[in-house]
């Protein structure tokens, strides 16, 4: 379950900058999670609270997850699809090389003091 990896990551990322920000407390962490990350979000949410208390500038905050559509590129036919709805090949020719363009990644996206 590298979900668990990825929080304490976060966490590490988030008190680091708070610390060289000179903020005390963090009040919310937005993570934007690619559906084709490989993440699932509720493990997210359920581990999130035992994350945070070995934080203690992350007590009190608390964490917003936005999914993001996984996005294609065919290069047959040059079309933009979603990739996961289509299970890797493009709606419109069938084919199956591409070049992915997006939702493979969890990132931080904003930190709310």
């Amino acid at each position: 379950m590298h979900e668990l990896g990825l929080l304490t990551q976060m966490a590490e990322t988030v008190t680091r900058a708070a610390n060289e920000n000179n903020i005390d407390h963090v009040c919310g962490i937005v993570l934007e999670v690619g559906e084709a990350s490989g993440a699932l979000p509720y493990t997210f949410e359920e581990y999130f609270p035992m994350i945070k208390e070995d934080y203690p500038v992350l007590r009190d905050a608390s964490l917003r997850l936005l999914s993001i559509k996984s996005r294609a590129l065919c290069a047959g036919c040059n079309a933009v699809y979603d990739l996961m709805k289509n299970e890797g090949a493009c709606p419109r020719c069938g084919e199956k090389a591409k070049t992915v363009l997006g939702g493979t990644d969890v990132i931080i996206k904003q930190i709310l003091y």
